[in-house]
């Protein structure tokens, strides 16, 4: 069985990130003097950092454990999902930059009840991609071209 991670240091950026939407926002609410629109567009802007500060903070303590029976996540909302019921997995590279230099790969793996997202930020992304694509080659299960060309960009042959 292997454990699995978010390192602190790369989720530093989105604590800053969030930490000053909600401060920016408080700041905002407390000295300007706003009408409806500028209420309503602050909370918007608020709601939304601090929903990512959440997200942010779930990653933080989420915990992925991989075996071979099943992969699972326990921290605020948890999930199992176990391989042999595996129905689907997607492999999506997202870019910052036109020229593809800079961005991270997410995977998405289905059954029939739970979702599960990891991004490559996690610490041995590349061992949870691998276990996932042999798993998806034994179980038959049909990949989308965006998948296969990410896993050939990984190296990652499924066998």
């Amino acid at each position: 069985m292997s454990v699995h991670r978010y390192p602190l240091p790369t989720l530093m950026g989105d604590y800053i990130r969030a930490g000053l939407g909600v401060l920016a926002t408080v700041v905002m609410s407390m000295f300007l003097d706003l009408g409806t629109a500028g209420v309503i567009t602050l909370l918007i802007i608020g709601g939304v950092s601090l929903f990512f500060l959440l997200r942010t903070v779930d990653r933080n303590r989420t915990v992925i454990s991989l075996d071979d029976d099943a992969i699972s996540l326990t921290g605020f909302r948890g999930a199992k999902l176990a391989w042999s019921d595996l129905a689907r997995m997607t492999l999506a590279y997202y870019t910052v930059k036109r020229d593809k230099s800079d961005g991270w790969m997410e995977i998405t793996l289905k059954d029939a009840k739970a979702t599960i997202k990891l991004d490559s930020r996690l610490e041995n992304f590349g061992a949870i991609v691998i276990k996932a694509a042999k798993v998806a080659r034994a179980r038959r299960i049909p990949l989308n071209q965006i998948t296969l060309s990410n896993l050939k960009a990984l190296n990652i042959t499924g066998e």
